[in-house]
Formats: C-alpha cells, structure tokens, sequence
C-alpha cells in the first residue's frame, strides 16, 4: 500500500478540523527531515578533518572504537569515516553513532564549541527542504507550536534552526556536561530516540500533538500517535511502518 502524496496547502487543511486532545502542535525530527544532512554527521566530520578532537573526548572516542575496529591505526578522519561506514552498514546502532558522536564534540570551551556550531549550522541551513520550511511558517502563523527532537546534540540543532531562521519552540537532542564555561566529553540525560522522542515531547508539555514530521523508521514510535503524520523524503522503512495509518501522507 502506497501513501498519498500531498502539498503543503492540503497538510494544512487538514488540520482545520483538528479533534480535542490534540496540541496545536508540530512534532519533529530534524536530520534529513527539516534538511537534507545530519547535524552530528557534520560536527564529526567538521572535528575530524580538522583534527581537533581534544583530550579525554578524543580518548573516550578511540577507546569505545575498539569494540568495532582498531583505532590505533587511523588518524581522526579515517577512523571517523570507518564509524560512520559501519553505522550505514549496521553494525554500530543509532543510539550508538548518536552519543559517540556527541561525546566526541566535547573538552572544549563555550566560545569554541560556537565557533563549531556556527561552522556547521551555516552548512545544514543551506539544505534546509523547502517544502517543510513553507509548512512550519504556515502553521507557525496561525498559533502552531514546534518541537524538535533529535539525536544530535540538542544545542546544534538549535543553533542550526537559529541559522536556516526555521521557526521552534523547544529543542530536544543529546547534552554534554557542563563545568562552568568547559564543555565535558560525556553526555548527561537520555539522548531522545526512539520512544525517548515521545518523552521529549510529552516533557515539552505539546504531546498528543496535532502533526508529526520525520523520514526514518525510527520516527514511527511518535509519528503513529500524533493526528496528522507526514513522512518527508520517507526512507522505505518508515513508508512501511506507517503504510497502515490512515491520514499518513508524503511531502517532498
């Protein structure tokens, strides 16, 4: 069974009738729903082609590689391309890459760590879709609320929002520790996947919400539950997993 393809004109129609107990409300994903790249994809490989991965979270990197290769012989860029590799290939889980990356942004200063970000927050915003940057300011005059929750790291992803000028009001990802001003190469909390997306949200005080966006199976666990799913640029996993939902259209 196929979903329908819709505009952004119809997505937002078809709230007009939106039933109580939903928020007025916009639940997403970020990376390659809100735009084409992945935002931890491109603080790694900001980092690794610089070769300034630091201190502990360089160290914490390279010893958690060892459960899949041998670190000791690459450099910062090899072993980072050869992690992402076995990600792609599924050896290495979501949530795994997803704090492997994040961790190893860390053992920096505030003032660094935004340097990096407006680095890479320059490049996401160049491949934001246009299609779900029409619907979220659509929705967003007419009183909607958006919530982001991702994988990467929580304040990237803001700061890309900030960059693309892409309308939000919460933004929930991974975290590092803080020390005062230094950035620690660990994460604290629960990185949101899975159905930690669903706790992020509920926290965010916007859930049942009204409209769900996402493109990857992993989505499915909040986009099932919210009234109005739209799948974006949908990897053949998700089109399978919601192929039964009967308001589940594709944009893009």
């Amino acid at each position: 069974m196929s979903l329908p393809t819709r505009s952004v004109e119809a997505v937002v129609a078809s709230l007009d009738a939106l039933p109580a107990g939903f928020h007025r409300a916009v639940a997403t994903d970020a990376d390659g729903t809100l735009w084409s790249t992945d935002v931890g994809d491109e603080l790694f490989t900001d980092l690794a082609e610089r070769h300034d991965f630091r201190g502990s979270a360089r160290d914490g990197l390279r010893e958690r590689a060892r459960a899949w290769l041998d670190p000791d012989a690459l450099d910062d860029l090899a072993l980072a391309h050869a992690l992402m590799a076995f990600y792609r290939a599924g050896t290495i889980s979501i949530g795994d890459i997803c704090a492997l990356q994040a961790e190893a942004v860390g053992e920096r200063s505030e003032d660094d760590l935004a340097q990096l970000y407006a680095r890479v927050a320059a490049r996401v915003a160049a491949t934001v879709r246009p299609e779900v940057r029409a619907l979220l300011q659509t929705l967003t005059a007419r009183g909607f609320t958006v919530h982001v929750v991702s994988g990467s790291l929580g304040d990237a992803v803001a700061a890309c929002m900030r960059a693309a000028e892409l309308p939000h009001t919460t933004v929930a990802g991974a975290t590092l520790a803080r020390d005062g001003a230094w950035v620690q190469g660990r994460c604290v909390g629960e990185i949101p996947l899975f159905e930690g997306k669903v706790r992020a949200l509920s926290a965010a005080g916007a859930w049942p919400a009204a409209l769900g966006l996402g493109d990857g199976g992993w989505d499915v666990t909040f986009l099932r539950d919210v009234f109005a799913p739209v799948l974006v640029h949908p990897k053949p996993a998700l089109l399978d997993a919601m192929a039964g939902h009967t308001r589940a259209v594709v944009i893009g």
